[in-house]
Formats: C-alpha cells, structure tokens, sequence
C-alpha cells in the first residue's frame, strides 16, 4: 500500500467487505466524507481522493483498533497487537519482585552502615 488513503481501502476490503456504509458507520462519519477519502469498488478509476486529517485517522484509529503507524506509513501490521494481560501480569510482578529485592538489599546495606557508624562514634 502506497497511500493512506490506499490503507483506508485495504481497511474498508478487510473490514467491511468494500462496504463504505458499514466503514463509515463504524467510525462515526458520513458515507460521503468517506468517499472522499477512501475508493470504493465501484469507482476504482480517475477519481482523485482528499488527504484525511487527523480527527479523522484518529477515529479509524480508535474505532477500529487500527495500529496508527501501520495506517500512516504503512509499516507493521493493520491490528494493533493485542497484549496477553496475563503476560502483562507475569512481568509485572517479576519487575515488583526485582524492586522488593533491591529495596530489601539496599535497607539491609543501610542498617550495616547505620551501625559501623554508631560504632565509630
């Protein structure tokens, strides 16, 4: 895909089977401001298509769960990868788990310094 408005295309195929309508629909806009952007099937020739702006990129972005690098350049996937929230929770707990021992480690330092300290006075 060359275009943003090439990627729109691509999203309207993959997501809506070509149906500008339902595209429209599901982000929240008119079949017409989406024609401006976005060739349907039936008019694949000469037609020059607008740039959408950004509050429009932004609801197919957020409608859709579209990857926003994917649809302004085109690198990566179309979906933004969704995350395991139990992988999430796994490394999550293995960073706090990493903090308690640091912290434990670091007061334990701090009391043997406290009192060699307090010997030396």
């Amino acid at each position: 895909m060359d275009t943003i408005n090439d990627r729109l295309f691509e999203i309207a195929e993959t997501l809506f089977n070509g149906n500008l309508s339902n595209f429209a629909e599901a982000i929240g806009t008119s079949k017409g401001n989406m024609s401006n952007y976005v060739r349907s099937k039936e008019v694949l020739g000469s037609k020059r298509l607008s740039e959408p702006g950004f509050s429009f990129l932004e609801k197919v972005v957020n409608s859709l769960d579209i990857d926003a690098n994917w649809l302004i350049t085109g690198s990566g996937e179309m979906k933004k990868k969704s995350v395991d929230p139990s992988l999430f929770n796994t490394e999550l707990l293995t960073v706090c788990r990493a903090l308690i021992a640091n912290y434990q480690q670091r007061d334990e330092v701090m009391a043997q310094l406290i009192s060699m300290v307090k010997q030396m006075e």
